[in-house]
């Protein structure tokens, strides 16, 4: 997925209003998708993601509730989200946010000013109203949470089935600006020695990037932590997401809303990558005397035969088209694009209120 940044200027006209409104429907059926289908070990923590997610989007919008000159940074050409950086200056802006505050007048007397202008001058003073918004703006700020959440989120192991336990994480990749479920099952205790479950969560943190194979992830964990013997892994990619009006590159999505689509409309992608153990490789005696490690290591299986299982370095993929159902009914009558979109995806729909259908 190649990182192309554009931006969408704040302001009248500028769509940003309507690109935050899109994208909070989407993650509203994102979520009742993810709860559903249970596309993953840990559904709380599934939940607990998708809902820091829509917090921080809704925390990039109040921004521009009063940085009417600023410029909002998408991934239009990868993953059609606000770009990573964006999340970064939310931080920035967080660590700033006492010291801001002391700076502007408290919401109580802001309104008073403002209704004192309304009463004087028959007009609200533009700039007390961007005080309103901004004192709001950091005030959220320092009541929320969710910023570190939004980058990595990693439940505790539990026992899982078989005499396997679990682990479910979530991260999001600022190098492709794209968020991420994972699940992972292996073999031992559940009750990890808390230096051992640290240094997984190290680990977890460090390989997991949407751009990498997930056999390469698996193996990374393999390696990375000794005394874990990963069986199955499991990482549900939550994007790109295509919106009407702001979905920029020559692909069969902007053409698709361009030519079925109204404002307001969206394809949601959602793609799951498994693998698991498959042999275990002892290293050659050759290989011991250069000095590698005598430590045997697992390999993870990867379906060959397929090229898109291949490519993603998985044993199996499945990918799901979350899109309304208005758009599904005008797209009945391509007779060419449904067929192919039906071949390669599961089209789940939803109803004007985010109902799944």
């Amino acid at each position: 997925m190649e990182t192309s940044v554009s931006k969408l200027f704040n302001g009248a006209g500028s769509g940003y209003e309507n690109y935050f409104s899109v994208l909070t429907q989407a993650l509203a059926a994102l979520n009742l998708w993810l709860n559903t289908e249970r596309v993953i070990l840990s559904e709380e923590l599934g939940k607990t993601y998708a809902d820091a997610l829509g917090e921080v989007f809704t925390l990039m919008r109040d921004r521009f509730s009063y940085e009417s000159t600023d410029t909002l940074l998408l991934d239009i050409a990868g993953s059609g989200y606000p770009h990573g950086y964006m999340i970064s200056r939310l931080k920035a802006d967080q660590l700033r946010a006492e010291q801001e505050l002391a700076t502007i007048p408290s919401e109580m007397d802001l309104k008073r000013i403002a209704l004192d202008s309304l009463f004087s001058e028959g007009q609200i003073n533009k700039a007390f109203l961007r005080q309103i918004a901004e004192r709001k703006y950091f005030e959220r700020l320092l009541e929320t949470d969710v910023m570190e959440t939004i980058t990595f989120l990693c439940g505790k192991t539990h026992e899982y089935q078989n005499g396997l336990s679990g682990i479910t994480w979530a991260h999001f990749d600022q190098g492709s600006s794209t968020p991420a479920l994972y699940s992972m099952t292996f073999e031992g205790s559940r009750e990890l020695p808390t230096e051992l479950y640290a240094h997984l969560v190290h680990v977890l943190k460090f390989e997991s990037k949407v751009q990498s194979s997930i056999s390469t992830l698996a193996s990374g964990i393999d390696t990375g932590v000794t005394g874990l013997l990963p069986v199955t892994l499991k990482r549900v990619t939550l994007g790109p997401i295509f919106i009407h009006g702001a979905t920029t590159q020559e692909t069969l999505w902007k053409d698709m809303l361009e030519k079925y689509g109204v404002p307001g409309d969206y394809i949601l992608m959602v793609t799951t990558d498994t693998t698991h153990a498959s042999e275990i490789i002892h290293p050659s005696s050759l290989a011991v005397s250069f000095g590698v490690q005598k430590t045997p290591r697992q390999a993870f299986a990867i379906d060959t035969q397929c090229e898109l299982h291949a490519k993603r370095g998985a044993y199996h993929v499945e990918q799901v088209l979350l899109l309304s159902h208005r758009l599904m009914q005008r797209l009945q009558h391509d007779a060419e694009v449904l067929p192919l979109l039906k071949s390669e995806y599961t089209l789940v729909t939803f109803d004007n209120q985010g109902v799944l259908l």
